[in-house]
């Protein structure tokens, strides 16, 4: 465009008569003319892959001669310099441009001439390391801007016109028609070149060009960091010198085309060399391949020692593992061996389906054939692995899709629940027979438990009976003798009454029945009261009777009603097995809780005793003692305690007396509303 520019401006001015439309004209031509030439060294440096153009700064350095002389000439009023000396000359055919020319012209077609013969030399060394479309493309180029620059030589020199014509527009003529044979009959801007050009530059791979004798002609920028030395460096020495790691790969690779090697700095190389021969398959050179593969090498060794891991891991694992590949296993660990009984040889190529259980096979067929794409598979299965000694082992099954030696496969885990199985069947029986055990147990409860109720009920009725005739009876009688008499049966009647009373509470505590209801209690006052109460007693048989509060004694939560029957049971079998000594009761307050002691003398218990001591029923009674009860006092309390969330503790020794301790919690808001929701 340059060119076509300046040769248009050359025309107008031979075609203008007007004198200094001329001038303006030519001094404009000129500018173009300058545009032609510093466009056409830059388009050199770019195709040959210089880029240092690009920076401003040595793009204004190869502009600096032109908008030099600019500048002279828009300024030659003030300082007298003028570029051009141009004066009219006549003749017949009307007005010619004379011209004469200044230095500042002859140094900016100096500086031109040097600009255009450096683009020369820049392409033709291009153009003969290349071969046919691309050397030809070259060619065109060199001859169409060679043509122009001739003429313009010639025209300088003082023949610049031939048949008085001028010669520089045929010139350029004739340029701009091999410019456009190179264009488009060798396709000069054809994008292949530009693309494999850019390739070579932006690659990670180095390559390097090289002659007959492994001298470097070419080398890109990722061999430049390879190799560690800039391109100024390398260009025209041999390989083996500006790269001394080279010289003991270097013999192997003539024989084998690709190697493989370490660096003295550590760093692993793949080079393949690759033989350059011109039209008549001669060699003329050679292209060196440098790749680093330090990486690569680093996530291989990384894998390996993964992938010997993961065969660590499941060569060890507890869990059958194989790979299905193509309906068949293509491996298996030790762990499936050991539980089908099959060697690995018997295992591997044979078809997964072939060791399940036939009731499970289409399942798992269906299942191996769906791989992970089954939205309704369940994760994991319970099926029968058949054995080689033909039994059958109860496994959870998994399947999950792997890549395997670049093929899609499945990867099957075994986990072996043949013993939690039988574990879990056995479990299952035991539960049934517990629970037909417990609901026999229940009806048997509630059988007893009726059949307690019907006995109380029978007892109750002749006895409500009795008690009343015997209040009467005692109302009406006078006599000392009948009016014991009558006492000892009201007496009698009301000890039956509390046996039948203790019985059923027995009964409805051994079924789940009994409960109490927690209130706060004032320990102090309740054992007062049975101080006042069993003091009578106590005296009538000669013992004593004692008191004690250890300190301030809280509040404490229970059954006042509840808490009075256990200390009447405890301290009226005390008076009842003590003969001679006396009583002692003491309270005081634990850590979060009331106890309560009560101590006799009497004649103790033995260690026989002690075992069944709060079983019911079991009273066993010394010889001579004719001490009633059905046993069932102790057994009471103690669930009466319990029920308190308390403990009740018995500490004796036969002849030395016995101690029996109860607890109480204290009483909080908290604990209260507790219990309530207990009971």
């Amino acid at each position: 465009l340059a060119a076509s520019g300046w040769m248009f401006l050359r025309v107008l001015v031979s075609a203008i008569g007007d004198w200094e439309a001329k001038v303006t004209l030519a001094e404009i031509m000129y500018l173009w003319l300058a545009a032609s030439v510093i466009l056409f060294f830059l388009f050199a440096l770019e195709f040959c892959g210089y880029r240092f153009w690009k920076k401003p700064v040595n793009l204004l350095l190869i502009s600096a001669v032109p908008i030099f002389t600019t500048l002279a000439v828009a300024t030659h009023q003030w300082h007298g310099i003028e570029w051009l000396n141009i004066h009219p000359s006549f003749d017949s055919s009307g007005i010619l441009v004379v011209w004469s020319h200044s230095f500042l012209y002859w140094l900016q077609t100096g500086y031109f001439w040097s600009l255009v013969f450096t683009g020369y030399l820049l392409l033709w060394g291009n153009a003969i390391q290349h071969k046919g479309l691309y050397r030809r493309q070259i060619f065109a180029l060199l001859a169409g801007t060679l043509i122009p620059g001739l003429g313009v030589a010639i025209f300088s020199l003082g023949f610049g016109y031939f048949l008085g014509t001028d010669i520089i527009p045929i010139a350029f003529i004739i340029g701009f028609v091999v410019y456009a044979t190179a264009l488009f009959r060798f396709r000069f801007l054809n994008v292949v070149p530009v693309a494999r050009g850019t390739l070579v530059e932006v690659m990670p791979d180095g390559i390097v060009t090289l002659d007959e004798k492994m001298m470097v002609k070419d080398i890109n920028p990722a061999a430049e960091r390879i190799i560690g030395k800039n391109k100024e460096k390398v260009i025209g020495q041999l390989i083996t010198t500006i790269w001394p790691d080279m010289q003991p790969a270097f013999d192997n690779l003539k024989k084998g085309r690709h190697f493989e090697f370490t660096t003295r700095s550590r760093n692993d190389l793949e080079i393949t060399l690759t033989d350059l021969h011109d039209s008549r398959r001669k060699i003329i050179g050679y292209l060196l391949v440098l790749r680093d593969i330090t990486e690569r090498r680093k996530m291989e060794q990384t894998l390996k020692e993964s992938e010997a891991r993961y065969a660590t891991l499941v060569e060890q694992s507890n869990e059958a593992v194989c790979v299905v590949q193509d309906n068949s296993v293509k491996f298996a660990n030790n762990r499936l061996s050991e539980i089908t009984g099959f060697d690995r040889d018997e295992i591997i190529g044979r078809s997964f389906a072939h060791f399940i259980g036939e009731a499970y096979r289409e399942q798992v067929v269906k299942r191996l054939a769906a791989g992970n794409g089954a939205e309704t598979a369940p994760a994991i299965y319970e099926v029968e692995l058949l054995c080689k000694n033909g039994d059958k082992r109860e496994v959870e099954l998994s399947i999950g899709e792997i890549i395997d030696a670049g093929k899609a496969a499945l990867m099957v885990t075994a986990h072996d629940i043949t013993e939690r199985k039988m574990t879990q069947r056995q479990l299952e029986e035991m539960y049934n027979a517990e629970r037909e055990l417990r609901s026999s147990l229940q009806a048997e409860m509630e059988k007893r438990s009726r059949y307690t109720r019907a006995l109380v009920h029978e007892l109750n009725t002749p006895l409500t009976s009795i008690m009343a005739s015997g209040e009467m009876l005692e109302a009406e009688v006078e006599e000392p003798v009948l009016s014991a008499l009558v006492r000892n049966i009201r007496r009698a009647s009301h000890n039956l009454k509390q046996r039948i009373d203790e019985l059923i509470e027995l009964a409805r505590g051994e079924i789940g029945l009994l409960r109490i209801s927690p209130m706060p209690v004032d320990m102090v006052k309740l054992l007062k009261e049975i101080e006042s109460e069993m003091l009578p007693l106590a005296k009538s048989k000669g013992l004593g009777m004692y008191l004690e509060i250890k300190g301030e004694l809280p509040l404490a939560l229970g059954d006042r009603g509840r808490l009075r029957q256990v200390l009447f049971n405890l301290v009226g079998n005390a008076l009842k097995f003590t003969q001679a000594g006396h009583i002692e009761l003491t309270s005081e307050k634990l850590a979060d809780c009331v106890q309560v002691i009560i101590k006799d003398t009497g004649r103790g218990i033995s260690r026989e005793e002690m075992e069944h001591l709060f079983d019911p029923y079991r009273r066993k009674v010394n010889e001579g003692q004719g001490l009633g009860g059905l046993g069932i006092g102790l057994s009471l309390s103690k669930m009466l305690i319990e029920l308190h969330g308390g403990k009740i503790e018995v500490n004796s020794e036969p002849g030395k007396g016995s101690t029996f301790s109860f607890t109480v919690p204290i009483y909080t808001e908290s604990i209260l509303a507790q219990k309530f929701s207990q009971n």
